[in-house]
């Protein structure tokens, strides 16, 4: 059963505003509207008046960000002309890119997904505490690889820094919400809750099995990648996003 708060909200691209938005239309949704969202999607024009208040805010409030899936014509090729008014900023303003309102007939989807992450301790010195950070077995292994290779990269480069000597280990519950208005604009919006509980505290050594064998793997893989990478001093190296 779907929880009915969530804890964090996670944008990467999108504003505060309309994540604020999309947590109070999250909060009026029913269980059956959740229930058909998740199995064949919900029609928008099957909202209430108030959840469609909320989405209508996430789609023509200010800081609003639709995401474009350019035409193509018969030949598979990329319409150019639709592309260049999204380029130049025109189909940026919703009331071009869906002048008529949101369509009715329009679906909202959700996909959850659950997955096993870890918490590291905290970071404490003289004068200041740095929270702990979570990770999922390719976030831990891409972060221990680059600290354990600090003559590989830029320590500038590293935004975060992470202690593995005390972890917690958890489930983290991802709710994606997809707003598919036609089959070139769509708004898409992420929750993770890790309020869920099931918490324990573990170690690199006592990690399960499945999470243990799969953060082996790929830090393996990233030690091969980079096994013939030159020293940072060299200003050749930078630090990608896990892959």
């Amino acid at each position: 059963m779907l929880p009915s708060t969530i804890a964090e909200i996670v944008h990467p691209r999108e504003s505060q505003h309309n994540d604020l938005n999309m947590l109070r239309l999250y909060g009026l949704l029913t269980t059956e509207q959740k229930s058909k969202m998740a199995s064949n999607g919900h029609p928008m024009g099957s909202l209430t008046t108030e959840e469609l208040e909320y989405l209508d805010r996430m789609v023509y409030g200010p800081n609003a960000f639709l995401q474009y899936t350019p035409k193509r014509n018969p030949q598979g090729t990329l319409e150019q002309v639709d592309w260049d008014l999204y380029s130049e900023g025109l189909l940026h303003e919703a009331t071009e890119a869906l002048p008529d309102g949101v369509p009715p007939q329009a679906l909202v989807t959700l996909e959850k997904s659950s997955a096993k992450v870890v918490i590291t301790s905290d970071i404490t010195t003289a004068d200041l505490t740095t929270p702990g950070h979570t990770f999922d077995a390719r976030g831990l292994a891409w972060q221990k690889f680059a600290q354990d290779r600090p003559d590989l990269f830029n320590p500038n480069t590293l935004v975060q820094r992470a202690d593995f000597s005390k972890l917690i280990l958890g489930e983290r519950l991802c709710l994606d919400f997809s707003f598919e208005f036609n089959s070139s604009f769509s708004l898409n919006r992420r929750f993770e809750d890790k309020s869920l509980g099931g918490f324990k505290k573990t170690t690199l050594d006592d990690l399960p099995d499945d999470f243990k064998k799969q953060f082996q793997r790929l830090y393996a893989n990233y030690a091969s990648s980079y096994a013939n990478a030159k020293s940072a001093r060299s200003g050749v190296n930078s630090v990608p996003p896990p892959r």
